[in-house]
């Protein structure tokens, strides 16, 4: 025997009364906001692999890339130390010495991984 539950309870069940193949729409507040977003000016021709491939480029053999180590992030060369890593230390307030010392690294090494970050920037 089939219950039909909206039937039975109807204040509890609540029947949908739109057809499935209609697509749900958006909140218009939401379409509005990506409608803004889109005409908002953005200089697509620069990917962010550009700009670090481009920074690599001015400072040479110091800086590395490699889809195989550390999935791409700019490291200092032959190393698996992260530019971003050196940047965190500076700015905790860690000397040059000290964080070359800590990440095992020369200082020269530190001050080129500071100055590609710096050109990224600057980008």
């Amino acid at each position: 025997m089939k219950v039909d539950v909206a039937r039975s309870f109807p204040s509890r069940v609540p029947r949908h009364n739109h057809r499935h193949n209609m697509r749900h729409r958006l909140p218009e507040p939401w379409i509005e906001a990506r409608e803004r977003a889109d005409a908002l000016p953005c200089d697509d021709s620069q990917t962010l692999g550009s700009v670090f491939d481009h920074a690599i480029s001015k400072v040479e053999r110091a800086i590395w890339r490699n889809k195989r180590v550390l999935r791409g992030v700019p490291c200092i060369r032959n190393t698996r130390v992260p530019v971003y890593q050196v940047c965190a230390m500076i700015g905790e307030g860690y000397s040059v010495g000290r964080v070359a010392k800590f990440l095992s690294i020369s200082d020269q090494q530190v001050k080129d991984a500071l100055k590609f970050a710096g050109i990224v920037f600057e980008q």
